[in-house]
């Protein structure tokens, strides 16, 4: 649903539900592929209603409320 929510704002977006790997190597996949921002989504974030928002070059995280996804993305 996030996914498709930041499609239709013409953001790319690839959902990574690989459970063969950890988190952190797929962060570091992701970062080595050179995409410039970050979605992580997880049960914790779920219950809190926010994603967390990764930006790789400034090393800058943040969480955001579900609600404001499409104007902070």
């Amino acid at each position: 649903e996030l996914c498709e929510r930041l499609k239709k704002i013409n953001i790319r977006a690839k959902v990574d539900d690989d459970e063969m790997h950890n988190p952190g190597f797929k962060f570091n996949k992701w970062e080595l592929k050179g995409v410039p921002l970050r979605i992580e989504f997880g049960m914790k974030d779920l219950e809190k209603n926010q994603v967390v928002i990764a930006i790789r070059d400034t090393k800058e995280k943040f969480p955001c409320p579900l609600d404001s996804l499409e104007t902070t993305a």
